[in-house]
């Protein structure tokens, strides 16, 4: 398996090129990933784009995966911006999240996924998740004992950055 990629176009400001991302799919092409927002250009995905990449994937039977761990720092608040992939129910999506980059503290590795789309979908790619992070992922025992501290701590971060 190797990865494929697809394009931003930019015309004034970045925007996903659903005609590179159905040039870039395969038959054995299984999941999409979309970075929002994106690094390094800080764009994000709006609607319209949301809603092609979910008919596009659900067209072709492939997850579409939201890196969404930058999701808190927005840096323009635009009505089209879209707050996560979840946003939509038609495909089987993922949304992946972090403690890192959320709380502004690099070393604290804590991620986390959120599944959403049809029922029929979802279940079980679940069920074959959770096997995979009971046998792979654990978390460490400093991070899991501090959590309620980092996480209302880290709150000051986010703000900061919001207002600053």
């Amino acid at each position: 398996m190797r990865p494929r990629t697809y394009h931003l176009e930019y015309h004034g400001a970045w925007s996903l090129d659903v005609d590179g991302l159905r040039r870039a799919t395969t038959d054995r092409t299984r999941a999409v990933v979309a970075v929002s927002p994106n690094n390094p250009t800080g764009s994000y995905l709006k609607r319209a784009e949301l809603d092609a990449l979910a008919v596009h994937c659900r067209t072709h039977g492939l997850a579409l995966i939201g890196d969404e761990v930058f999701a808190e720092y927005v840096l323009d608040a635009e009505p089209q911006r879209i707050s996560s992939v979840l946003a939509q129910r038609q495909a089987l999506t993922f949304s992946l999240g972090g403690l890192s980059k959320g709380l502004g503290l690099p070393q604290l590795k804590l991620g986390w996924m959120v599944a959403a789309g049809p029922d029929e979908l979802v279940r079980p790619a679940l069920d074959r998740l959770e096997i995979i992070c009971d046998t792979y992922l654990s978390v460490a025992t400093p991070v899991q004992v501090g959590l309620p501290a980092l996480l209302s701590e880290g709150a000051a971060i986010r703000t900061g950055f919001a207002t600053g």
